[in-house]
């Protein structure tokens, strides 16, 4: 791996095809062991590839240009994405009030966090540095759609399961 002059990182096609190699031994292993699953694993391999290029021209359009205002966006691209992936990932669908609670909780605790994180504790400069506020962001993003997204599930599964107790205790 070679660094550039703006530190970003150069990986070889070499090394690139390495990376590719686990791919093939998952396909392997998944034939070997008659699973069964070897055309979805071709089908995400694949669009994980478009996925990360497309996403590295973005980032090399965002980081190029530091802008509030591009920074913002991208940001909130990723909360998009993040509760539309909460929402996803269980299948039971909450209510308004509840959806509302989980789209503002996911907002306020991201947003916070990141601020005081990135003013406070790394102090960058200026705040919206795209090389900085993005991976931090996303960090922060993924960690708390996780952590609600289980959350949500558990209180979902646990309606269902008790739905007699909790008709009960709301008569």
């Amino acid at each position: 791996m070679n660094a550039t002059l703006d530190g970003a990182l150069e990986i070889s096609w070499v090394r690139l095809a390495i990376g590719y190699l686990f791919v093939l031994l998952v396909l392997a292993a998944a034939r070997r062991w008659k699973i069964g699953r070897t055309g979805e694993i071709l089908i995400a391999t694949v669009r994980m590839t478009a996925q990360l290029i497309a996403v590295g021209y973005v980032l090399e359009f965002v980081f190029a240009r530091p802008s509030v205002w591009i920074t913002l966006l991208a940001f909130a691209v990723m909360e998009t994405f993040a509760v539309r992936n909460i929402f996803a990932r269980v299948k039971l669908s909450p209510p308004a009030a509840l959806r509302r609670v989980i789209v503002l909780s996911m907002l306020c605790g991201t947003v916070g966090v990141v601020f005081v994180f990135l003013l406070v504790i790394i102090g960058i400069e200026p705040w919206y540095a795209p090389r900085y506020f993005i991976p931090i962001g996303g960090m922060v993003i993924g960690n708390s759609m996780t952590g609600i997204a289980l959350g949500y599930e558990r209180l979902a599964t646990g309606i269902r399961g008790n739905a007699e107790r909790v008709e009960a205790a709301l008569m």
